[in-house]
């Protein structure tokens, strides 16, 4: 298959189809596909962000050296481990929070200094006022969607999505339902400052100009101190 617009320096790979292979292995391997550039699934049996110490990262930031192979995008591993930031548990919140704030630390640790970390979105804004307690209904013609939101106080919002898809003369339908949470700026902030980032600027995501009160998404900049 052939890109027009695109090249090979614009692909990243990835460790992930070797989780069932050693760590070396999985790098040796990707060396000789010319990967150069990797997205770094963060799970056992490679790295697990629970269990990594700082000599372990010392370690494999000098196997992917010798490699010639740089992360640049950390994937920490958040549907097979018992991590939900948007669980009802407040102790499974808590852990879970850890957790990425664990995974930021380690990233940062990856970049080169003054490398840039960049992250987006919902504000809490949209949470309360756009996603709320309203319903959206789409009507596509071969598709209908029923999309409900629920928002509490702790701006945790339950969204459950129905579709209906024509099938001649019926409709079938199928669903999923699932939840996100709502984070304050100086929530944000304060994990990247204690993750050793310099917070450049914060943008509304669908034009980049500044972040206003109504802004629905928000993209994080960040740049590592150092």
């Amino acid at each position: 298959m052939k890109f027009k617009n695109l090249t090979r320096d614009q692909f990243i790979l990835s460790n992930f189809p070797y989780i069932d292979y050693s760590l070396d292995y999985a790098l040796d391997s990707l060396q000789r596909l010319g990967a150069g550039k990797l997205e770094f699934y963060g799970a056992e049996p490679h790295f697990c962000m629970d269990d990594i110490t700082n000599a372990d990262m010392k370690v494999l930031k000098r196997k992917l050296d010798e490699r010639g192979l740089s992360v640049v995008e950390l994937n920490p591993e958040n549907c097979a481990y018992p991590t939900n930031l948007s669980s009802k548990n407040p102790a499974t919140r808590l852990r879970t929070f850890r957790y990425f704030e664990k995974a930021i630390r380690k990233a940062a640790y990856f970049m080169e200094k003054g490398g840039v970390f960049i992250f987006d979105l919902n504000t809490p804004y949209k949470h309360r006022e756009i996603l709320g307690q309203n319903t959206f209904v789409y009507d596509l013609g071969d598709l209908y969607c029923v999309w409900q939101n629920a928002t509490d106080d702790t701006l945790l919002t339950e969204i459950t999505l129905d579709f209906f898809v024509r099938e001649k003369t019926l409709y079938a339908r199928e669903g999923e339902s699932f939840c996100e949470r709502g984070y304050s700026h100086d929530t944000l902030a304060g994990i990247l400052d204690r993750a050793g980032f310099e917070l450049l600027a914060v943008y509304a995501g669908d034009t980049f100009d500044p972040v206003g009160e109504t802004t629905q998404r928000a993209v994080y900049a960040a740049r590592r101190r150092g």
